[in-house]
């Protein structure tokens, strides 16, 4: 899926931070070509890619927002893809395919 996107966007969070995942979701995002956009909580974090477009939701820019709109495949990294994030699904399109990867540590 990643591999046949051409407008990929990735959101991290916290639990990206809290990881040390900065450098890797950097180096991700340089790879394939995806938009950065952060969670509300970490604002400002990563803001020195030049894929960086600010936050993911609510408060995001009209720029980011028209952005995320063209995004064919949304990768979220430590991030809760909630209601706040994709301000209620408004801001990435429908997906044709969805798929979650979840892993917890106990």
């Amino acid at each position: 899926m990643i591999s046949e996107s051409r407008k990929p966007v990735i959101v991290a969070g916290l639990g990206a931070a809290r990881a040390g995942a900065g450098e890797a979701v950097t180096r991700l995002a340089d790879r394939i070509g995806a938009l950065l956009a952060t969670t509300l909580p970490m604002k400002g974090w990563l803001g020195d890619s030049e894929y960086h477009v600010g936050i993911s939701g609510l408060y995001a820019t009209r720029t980011a927002i028209e952005l995320f709109a063209e995004a064919d495949c949304v990768i979220g990294v430590g991030a809760s893809l909630n209601h706040y994030t994709t301000e209620h699904g408004y801001i990435f399109p429908t997906p044709a395919t969805s798929r979650s990867t979840s892993s917890h540590r106990s």
